[in-house]
């Protein structure tokens, strides 16, 4: 408007009377209130906007660490286990079904290691303890084949052979025991009886190098056990050479075999008598 000086906003509509046009009506307001109106209207849906976006950020964030606190937490336990922390496990309860699949594969991964390290420390322990009686038989036929003569020399050297032999096997049972990881070793029958006489005839000459006595009892014709491979007689050795650990000169040790009621049941028992 160049009277008004001012930007106006208007209205018109023609006034008719049958078909003649007679005049025209013309509403007319300042530009000003509309767009006040306008900017009012947009202001109040900016705001709206505005606080819908920071309440869905909110949301977000709240849903973003629901999902990833279970996942930090898991990554918390695996970092512990790398540093060799084997007791810690993951939260089974927590998060998403896939997190909590995760979580249980995990727990079941670290119950699969344990068990294999257990078995590693069971197998050096049977190892060192297997293998320490036969080392020591061997020692002595060695050292026993050192001030021996002729048919003397000839003897031990073949026991210190057929006790290398021996090592062989049970190094190869210890062997397969580490393979099987804990699963049910298949046992042979063994007869005890002919097992610990040939043990006590192998140990009766060392013993008598030490002054003492090595006697074998048994009650029973046969008597037949079901063990792992070598496992007998290595359990006859283990007694015999603890035996002859706390034996003073002049002691006896007896190894007895005994058929229990008749059943497949036996037992080896070593007494070192003063």
């Amino acid at each position: 408007s160049t009277t008004l000086g001012s930007e106006l906003f208007y209205v018109s509509v023609p006034v008719i009377s049958g078909e003649t046009t007679v005049g025209a009506v013309r509403i007319t307001a300042p530009a000003s209130k509309i767009s006040g109106a306008v900017n009012a209207r947009l202001i109040g849906l900016l705001a709206v906007a505005a606080i819908s976006i920071l309440i869905a950020v909110i949301a977000a964030f709240a849903l973003a660490g629901a999902f990833t606190r279970p996942i930090k937490q898991l990554t918390e336990t695996s970092e512990r286990l790398a540093k060799g922390d084997l007791g810690d496990r993951a939260d089974e309860r927590k998060g998403s079904r896939e997190v909590r699949v995760l979580a249980r594969s995990y727990n079941a991964m670290v119950d699969r290691l344990e068990g294999m390290l257990e078995r590693q420390r069971g197998f050096a322990g049977a190892a060192s303890h297997q293998l320490r009686t036969p080392l020591t038989a061997l020692r002595l036929r060695l050292e026993s084949a050192a001030v021996a003569e002729g048919q003397d020399l000839e003897e031990h050297l073949e026991a210190a052979v057929a006790e290398i032999d021996r090592l062989s096997r049970i190094i190869e049972g210890l062997l397969h025991l580490s393979r099987s990881e804990g699963q049910q070793v298949k046992r042979e029958l063994v007869e005890l009886r002919s097992a610990s006489e040939e043990r006590c005839e192998y140990w009766g000459p060392l013993l008598a190098e030490r002054d003492v006595q090595l006697d074998f009892v048994c009650d029973a014709d046969t008597v037949d056990v079901l063990a792992v491979p070598t496992a007998a007689e290595q359990c006859i050795d283990n007694f015999v050479d603890n035996a002859l650990d706390v034996a003073e000169s002049g002691s006896r040790i007896v190894v007895k075999v005994v058929r229990t009621q008749g059943l497949v049941k036996s037992m080896s028992s070593i007494a070192a008598q003063g």
